[in-house]
């Protein structure tokens, strides 16, 4: 049975134009669904509270390196450019 003709089929069992889009919504297999992006959304939200520590731990360390960094590259190149003027 063709897609079109399911829906034909659909539309006249559900009389009701919004009934017909509620139950759409439902069966409608395209894409991602809402109850699945939410679910995903959890467990990521989950996943973000649980490893908290390791996170915020894993972030300050590579700030800390990137500033340390930083200031010695900088700390070669100031000199050279004030060097020129």
């Amino acid at each position: 049975m063709s897609t079109k003709r399911k829906k034909n089929e659909m539309q006249k069992r559900y009389s009701g134009k919004k009934a017909y889009q509620i139950k759409n919504v439902f069966t409608d297999k395209r894409g991602i669904n809402t109850v699945e992006i939410i679910i995903i959304l959890a467990v990521f939200i989950g996943l973000i509270l649980l490893f908290k520590d390791y996170i915020t731990e894993f972030i300050q360390k590579v700030f800390s390196t990137i500033n340390r960094d930083t200031d010695s590259i900088l700390g070669i190149i100031f000199p050279v450019v004030k060097g020129r003027m």
